[in-house]
């Protein structure tokens, strides 16, 4: 952990277009105010030289500063925890503590100058999910193969919508070959700007085109696992290692509030749980966003929730933050910040900066919607659709997917010629120019 300090101190953090609020304290007002707030709080313990937790090795950073606070005997790191808001509160600063179990002192970050930055695309594995930044500007990426499901909540106008679209944006830039994304949404039309992007192979809101999508993803997890068994494999990964000319796609299922198929009465909430308990290993993850994680909007005994990697952006008030992710931090959340409750523990982070009409997403991902009506209808080409979305691949997308994605029914669409219009030039021709037999033909015809 010294040895992290030093790093700290000597690390040159060339970030790109990063705002900082240059308000560092010197560090003997930093030390001031540590021991201010220690004899207001009356901590120390029971030897005779009456002993606090001592600010040491205070190293200035590009985010405020990192220290070692030593532990005196008596006292405890939990005791310390207990002195965080005291702490911030004193300081001004965001405190962030790490400890190793057999060490007397443990890191301190002051945080007084928060990371923020535009959106860029972060290079990921395919179970990485990037989320934005944590506090002192490092990159905060969840593996799915420890954090498998995610539920990103919070109240209404939040942010958690364009957190979830640059979670999407990051996976289709630098996997779009690995992986395949089903969005199901009701009612709200947010996500079905990703409709035309290469990874995306179905989007819907109507309730009974999903729910069958469900039924062939939850027959996709028994057929997975029957062959992982088979074979002696335990999950997706190993099987990719051992099978690399049959590796399988990861398959991404977000859901726009999923509060609207949480009633236990339907059959959609069967086949989410169903999912959420069973598609880790087989590498169906799901990801879902709601405004409240109460058991109305989740339906069940809490189940569902528990095994969820949870990340909320503000909540309305202590009670819904405690209900998200049993503190009452989320709460006083500014906007663009978040905290997920993961296998990690509470990590609290800034999602990247994304303009409403989502063109720096654009930038990266040019099948991405955006209100350009114009370019768009010149640069994409729709996907087949029927109705409510439900996208049919073409053979060469089912020749790619065939072994990873549920059977889906052929629609084919007859070619119909309006009276009196031409057919288009035969490819191979060298030129444009439709010759005088050519229009005889189509006269005839």
């Amino acid at each position: 952990m010294i040895t992290e300090l030093v790093i700290a101190g000597l690390t040159t953090y060339a970030y790109r277009k990063t705002k900082y609020n240059h308000t560092h304290k010197s560090e003997h007002e930093l030390e001031n105010r540590w021991m201010a707030a220690m004899i207001g709080a009356g901590v120390k313990n029971k030897n005779e030289e009456s002993e606090t937790y001592e600010l040491t090795q205070i190293i200035p950073t590009q985010y405020g500063f990192c220290c070692c606070v030593k532990i005196p005997y008596g006292l405890s790191f939990g005791d310390l925890i207990k002195l965080k808001a005291v702490i911030e509160t004193n300081l001004g600063a965001i405190c962030e503590f790490e400890k190793d179990k057999l060490e007397n002192y443990a890191t301190l970050k002051i945080i007084n100058n928060v990371f923020k930055s535009d959106y860029e695309p972060v290079k990921t594995k395919s179970n990485e999910i990037f989320l934005g930044y944590k506090l002192d500007g490092s990159e905060y990426i969840l593996d799915l193969n420890t954090n498998s499901h995610i539920l990103i909540a919070g109240m209404t106008g939040s942010g958690k919508s364009f957190l979830f679209a640059s979670i999407l944006t990051n996976l289709i830039y630098y996997n779009s070959k690995d992986i395949d994304i089903y969005l199901f949404q009701v009612m709200k039309g947010e996500i079905d700007i990703f409709r035309n992007c290469p990874s995306v192979k179905f989007t819907s809101d109507c309730e009974n085109e999903i729910l069958i999508m469900l039924k062939k993803l939850s027959n996709l997890i028994h057929k997975r696992s029957k062959q992982f068994t088979e074979l002696g494999i335990k999950n997706i990964s190993q099987w990719n290692k051992h099978f690399p000319n049959k590796r399988m796609k990861r398959i991404i299922i977000g859901t726009e509030e999923i509060s609207f198929f949480m009633n236990e009465e339907n059959e959609h909430f069967l086949y989410f749980t169903q999912i959420v308990k069973a598609g880790r290993s087989v590498g169906i993850h799901f990801v879902g966003l709601t405004q409240r994680t109460t058991s109305a909007n989740l339906g069940g005994n809490g189940e569902l929730k528990s095994q969820l990697t949870v990340i909320t952006a503000k909540q309305r008030g202590e009670i819904d933050s405690k209900n998200a992710i049993d503190v009452y931090d989320a709460a006083y959340l500014k906007p663009q910040e978040f905290i997920a409750s993961s296998n990690e523990g509470l990590i609290k982070f800034m999602a990247p900066t994304i303009d409403e009409d989502f063109k720096i997403l654009n930038k990266y991902v040019p099948e991405i919607i955006i209100p350009d009506v114009k370019s768009n209808k010149e640069t994409h080409k729709e996907k087949p659709t029927i109705s409510g979305g439900w996208h049919i691949p073409n053979e060469s997308e089912w020749k790619s997917i065939r072994d990873t994605i549920p059977e889906f029914t052929y629609i084919t669409k007859e070619e119909k010629i309006p009276v009196g219009q031409m057919k288009a030039p035969k490819k191979g021709k060298k030129n444009g120019v439709i010759s005088l037999d050519e229009v005889r033909e189509s006269v005839n015809a």
